[in-house]
């Protein structure tokens, strides 16, 4: 465990801790948008998972499930789920930790992230329980599901691509590429986007990730290091941006 905390402090360093919230500004068409809390209970432990929408006026949209970085279900995972409801999904952004827990330091995110990557049974029970609250919206066309995941999420979403026998969508920024299920057959369609520079998550890794794994889409950004896609110490813009277009084609294009 001990060198679980140490990797994640790593992470810290060279930019995995981002500004707590999205500028504003950045978010098109945020007054339109609806959102609440959704909370799940399993086993009686409570998790309070963030539902944000435009007004669909009785339609169905495609879902995006979307799995927070190491530091949990913040502003800016709020925020960077708000930038695909914009686009008309419906978008709910996972409580992967539970409501009970309250992240204040770099070591405590290390420590829980490092759980649920070192418990990976328990990490894909909880998006399992989140999916079927996804699908089970009805606002939301179950048969078109997708998942985006954050550092710690992009983890998730490719360990779950990997796990799931389902063809689903899945999209990944600045994600890990040690999944021990990294030799399973892919049966979806998986974007992944990484830094170039990104010193967490090794390009060793993704280059490996990619040989084993041609079918995915990968994207690597110059000059891009870990958590480049919002505002902190590592954001880089043109980065950012061009992954969200690319990651926006994917979607409309596999929808």
């Amino acid at each position: 465990m001990k060198k679980i905390v140490l990797m994640f402090l790593l992470l810290t360093v060279m930019g995995c801790f981002h500004e707590s919230t999205r500028k504003t500004k950045d978010v098109v068409g945020e007054d339109s948008l609806k959102s609440k809390i959704l909370p799940l209970t399993v086993d009686g432990k409570t998790y309070n998972n963030y539902l944000v929408y435009e007004d669909l006026k009785g339609e169905k949209a495609p879902g995006i499930l979307l799995i927070h970085h190491y530091l949990g279900l913040d502003e800016v995972t709020k925020n960077n789920a708000k930038r695909y409801a914009e686009l008309g999904y419906v978008v709910l952004a996972m409580d992967m930790y539970g409501s009970d827990v309250k992240i204040t330091t770099h070591q405590e995110a290390g420590k829980i992230s490092g759980y649920y990557r070192n418990n990976r049974e328990i990490m894909r029970e909880r998006i399992d329980n989140a999916l079927d609250l996804l699908k089970s919206n009805e606002m939301v066309d179950s048969n078109r599901i997708a998942m985006i995941g954050y550092c710690f999420g992009g983890d998730s979403v490719i360990d779950y691509q990997l796990y799931k026998e389902d063809p689903l969508l899945g999209i990944s920024f600045h994600g890990f590429y040690t999944t021990p299920l990294i030799n399973n057959k892919l049966n979806g369609k998986l974007q992944i986007h990484h830094g170039e520079n990104d010193t967490a998550s090794k390009i060793q890794d993704f280059q490996k990730f990619v040989k084993v794994q041609p079918s995915v889409e990968p994207y690597l950004y110059k000059g891009a290091g870990h958590g480049f896609t919002t505002p902190g110490k590592s954001y880089n813009p043109e980065a950012d941006n061009l992954s969200f277009e690319r990651s926006k084609e994917f979607l409309k294009n596999n929808f």
